[in-house]
């Protein structure tokens, strides 16, 4: 980045113009003069890509179907009470499109999975229980729903963000979406795609700005810079425009990496930022070739939807004017004007030449044509296909297999962008775990507790960050989506059934694997046996403690998964205790299986007496007494 100082306006409570230093970030300059030069080079990075942020509210406009001002408050609130839309007919593509990839994409739930390397029984043992620990946070926290918000982000404005940061009131790790007009990025720093400097500007209410910062209270009061434009005036909120930096160091002994917090007129905080890594992870529908921001979906096919309009506009004024009914009257005649109405069966009387109606063609047939063409193109450009853009099944795709093998052909057009879905999530985990050590050992001193709550299955458990955490080196991670069946009921059901036919599971695992809402409370009985032997492995395996199975269980199915978390444990180096805990388990099943066979053994028949004949005698018993020494027996 040029260190040649950028000419700017005066701003905020600067009285005179000065050289604003577009590096903020160094050893000269005092921490309380920070928030000029940085509110300066934000300012001037704005006005020099007001392209961008026009671009932005474009592409905005054509999702919403809305003339929008802005992004901001009343700027957008205010145009979607426009009676505009209601007053002409819309065939909105870019929204179909943007909803259909979205409901293809983002309907995943990825899920990152950590794996380690060699290791151990207790390394992996650590390694399960932090994927509990990134999965539980992602619930807690609700980030599916924001990440799905930033993916239409990337598909409107080319570029979707989520914000990663701890906080320490609550000891927990937290996610913000971002809005993609509130990133600032000089694009000379970012014209590899790894800009060094990032900013973020945000509007906050005052009364949260003074408690977060109670120190510059006075400051924060005298504050200005809400929300710029003309319909400021029409809100009761009182916003302050912040503006947050960072920094990146040069390299790990360098100290030049900064992050601060700036108003229009003070500096909240500054301090050395030294973390290799933005706070922020960044999701584009379609990287451009030089640059950070991306390209979106709506930037594809934005010719596709203003013609589309165009021509729309044209047919609803076409219909309005032309296809009316009229009456023709000859000049002379004498028809009773009256007469004609919408009576049935009416009577009209005339003189002369017959009264004739007719209705003119509203637009040619090659108008129509051309609408559905283009309304076609603009799914075809994206690489949608009408049966997801529709919902509706086309002829011939009546089986499980069909619907399926239809719907993966068409996924694999959108392989890059549900690539880059995974990664997404996979750069927020990393974040997770490295700002958890952070909040961990920020907790610790005050005698706090880094825990979260998991939800694996059916089960909830507590982790603690002090059992799961490892070294970088210790793990790989990987990703998974939340399942691998198909999610139509029809190819879950013939998936499942393809499975159980080739041996690979069994009647009772495929019915676990269905699974469906509406038979929620019916599959949990069916499957309570496999629950209830999950648990008491889980208890065994992890935690060390016994269990006697219960003669009420399925016991040759608890043998069989016993075995084979048995056998897996020792490939994993279980210590000895837990496995002995396992060889119990299925000698006690054992032994109550075996003890339920004998009772179930029949009895040998009695032998029926003989018709006619004698009884046999039975020899009485010699008399036994203490003076007499006891008979030998016969």
């Amino acid at each position: 980045m040029s260190t040649k100082p950028i000419q700017t306006a005066t701003y905020g409570d600067v009285a005179d113009k000065k050289d604003i230093k577009v590096q903020w970030w160094g050893d000269d300059i005092p921490e309380k003069d920070v928030y000029q030069h940085v509110n300066g080079v934000c300012k001037s990075i704005i006005d020099r890509q007001s392209w961008r942020y026009t671009n932005n509210i474009r592409y905005a406009r054509l999702y919403a179907n809305l003339d929008l001002l802005g992004f901001y408050g009343t700027m957008f609130s205010r145009a979607a009470n426009t009676p505009l839309k209601a007053a002409r007919i819309t065939l909105n593509v870019c929204k179909a499109t943007v909803d259909t990839a979205a409901s293809k994409i983002a309907k995943n739930r990825p899920k990152p999975r950590f794996l380690t390397n060699a290791g151990d029984w207790s390394q992996k043992n650590r390694a399960k229980k932090l994927t509990k620990y990134v999965a539980g946070n992602f619930e807690a926290e609700n980030l599916y729903e924001k990440g799905q918000a930033s993916f239409v982000d990337s598909c409107v404005m080319g570029t979707g963000f989520i914000k990663t940061y701890k906080d320490k009131s609550s000891g927990k790790v937290c996610y913000d979406r971002v809005l993609t007009d509130e990133m600032i990025i000089d694009e000379a720093d970012g014209m590899y795609g790894e800009p060094r400097t990032i900013y973020q500007q945000k509007y906050v209410d005052r009364s949260v700005l003074i408690a977060m910062f109670p120190n510059k209270r006075e400051m924060i009061k005298k504050a200005t810079g809400g929300i710029e434009g003309d319909v400021s005036s029409l809100t009761s909120c009182d916003l302050l425009l912040v503006r947050e930096g960072w920094h990146l160091r040069s390299n790990e002994q360098a100290k030049d990496g900064r992050h601060c917090m700036v108003i229009d007129n003070c500096t909240l905080f500054s301090e050395e930022y030294k973390k290799d890594y933005f706070p922020f992870s960044s999701l584009r529908w379609s990287p451009r070739q030089v640059g950070y921001f991306g390209a979106g979906l709506i930037e594809e096919i934005t010719g596709i939807q203003l013609e589309l309009n165009k021509l729309m506009r044209n047919v609803q004024m076409g219909q309005h004017l032309s296809c009316i009914p009229r009456v023709f009257i000859e000049n002379g005649s004498q028809v009773n004007l009256k007469a004609i109405s919408n009576e049935i069966g009416a009577i009209i009387k005339y003189s002369g030449t017959k009264p004739s109606s007719e209705v003119w063609q509203g637009m040619a047939p090659e108008v129509y044509q051309y609408i559905q063409y283009l309304f076609m193109k603009a799914f075809e450009v994206p690489g949608i296909s009408l049966m997801s853009a529709t919902s509706k099944k086309p002829e011939g795709l009546d089986s499980g297999v069909a619907i399926r093998e239809a719907q993966d052909i068409e996924t694999e057009r959108f392989i890059l962008q549900g690539q880059r879905y995974e990664n997404f999530y996979m750069e927020i985990a990393k974040q997770t775990i490295d700002l958890s050590k952070d909040l961990f050992e920020e907790l610790k001193e005050e005698n706090r507790e880094l825990k979260v709550k998991a939800k694996m299955g059916k089960f909830i458990e507590s982790i603690n960050w002090k059992d799961v955490c490892l070294k970088d080196d210790d793990f790989i991670m990987q990703v998974f989506p939340t399942s691998l069946l198909p999610s139509t009921p029809e190819g879950r059901l013939q998936t499942t059934q393809e499975l159980i036919a080739a041996g690979f599971i069994d009647k009772e695992m495929g019915m676990a694997l269905l699974d469906f809402p509406d038979l929620e409370g019916f599959m949990s009985l069916q499957t309570a046996a496999i629950d209830d032997i999950t648990m008491l492995l889980e208890n065994m395996v992890e935690h060390g403690e016994y269990q006697v199975p219960e003669p009420f269980m399925n016991l040759v199915l608890a043998v069989k998964m016993t075995q084979s978390a048995y056998l897996r444990g020792k490939t994993e180096k279980v210590p000895e205790g837990r496995l002995e805990l396992l060889r119990q388990f299925m000698d006690d099943c054992n032994t109550l299986i075996n003890m339920a066979a004998s009772a179930a053994q029949p009895q040998p028949p009695a032998m029926p007496e003989m018709q006619g004949a004698a009884p046999i005698a039975v020899p009485e018993a010699p008399p036994t007494s203490d003076l007499l020494p006891p008979m030998p027996a016969a």
